[in-house]
């Protein structure tokens, strides 16, 4: 699989006027690359609507997700998924997890420098490049721009 990304993935880069396009193969990618994570190995041990939801989260990420369209989507109630999450996930609350995913995804964007911070935090999800930033640097510890800068510096 991964020499045919590469290629559709070069054909995207060349055209240079398909930012979406460049976009949906990075998301295909990061999907693809969830399949043989760590993560989604300990995922099996989820029941099937837990499988579903995260699924329902990767497809909609670049998109404003509500607990209630997600839980909407496994046929749960809000309180209910909620804490069927937390507990699948030690805690972690699925308004989390977005964010947590939305900057992994991101900083598979930021590694293309012909895209703006601004366009990178709308692909993202993030409703504004400010709120952007401070998510960003609240995960990682630096700025999008810092982490661009290291990345092209060869540091990551």
């Amino acid at each position: 699989l991964i020499p045919l990304f590469k290629e559709i993935y070069g054909l995207s880069v060349k055209e240079k006027s398909e930012l979406y396009l460049d976009a949906a193969m990075r998301n295909i990618v990061s999907l693809v690359y969830g399949n043989f994570s760590v993560e989604n190995k300990a995922n099996k041990n989820y029941d099937v609507s837990m499988q579903n939801a995260l699924l329902y989260i990767s497809e909609n990420l670049n998109k404003k997700i509500s607990l209630t369209d997600i839980a909407a989507s496994v046929c749960m109630s809000p309180s209910y998924f909620h804490k069927k999450f937390k507990k699948h996930f030690g805690g972690m609350s699925p308004n989390d997890y977005i964010l947590k995913k939305r900057i992994e995804y991101a900083k598979g964007l930021i590694c293309d420098n012909s895209l703006s911070m601004e366009r990178i935090s709308e692909l993202s999800g993030f409703s504004t490049r400010a709120y952007f930033d401070i998510c960003f640097k609240k995960e990682t510890g630096m700025t999008p721009a810092f982490f661009r800068q290291q990345l092209n510096q060869g540091m990551f």
